[in-house]
């Protein structure tokens, strides 16, 4: 995908996301107990998916995510978690500091993740081709 699709989605995925954690009355279709932890494990998805859908975009025409990219990512993700929980208030949600959490434990777990990928995309497009046997 083009640049201006790959930026697209990433500000599509974000508008949903704000919109999801600033719904009032969220609560109500947050599933019963023993799930009703439920929304910590969708904090730290959506971060997971904030990160990755950076990571998606950084990597345009095949340019690795070095680890100055990866530590704008973590500082703008930390940032836009504070300002997401503050902000919650408005539509008089809880702000929480265990949402805060789950959010950075979700956005590190998916850079880790691609991170590995990237280093072994990498690795495997350096390694030199294996001696082809022709049979004889």
């Amino acid at each position: 995908p083009s640049l201006r699709v790959r930026r697209s989605c990433l500000v599509g995925y974000w508008i949903v996301m704000f919109i999801l954690t600033h719904w009032p009355e969220i609560e109500r279709w947050m599933p019963a107990p023993p799930l009703e932890e439920f929304d910590k494990l969708v904090h730290g998805l959506m971060y997971a998916g904030w990160a990755a859908m950076w990571f998606w975009l950084l990597t345009m025409g095949g340019r690795r995510v070095g680890r100055q990219a990866t530590a704008w990512i973590i500082v703008g993700g930390a940032a836009y978690a504070i300002f997401d929980e503050l902000t919650q208030a408005i539509v008089d949600r809880q702000p929480d500091l265990l949402d805060f959490g789950c959010d950075m434990v979700g956005l590190l777990i998916s850079l880790a993740i691609l991170d590995r990928w990237q280093q072994r995309r990498v690795a495997s497009q350096t390694r030199p081709a294996a001696p082809h046997s022709d049979g004889s």
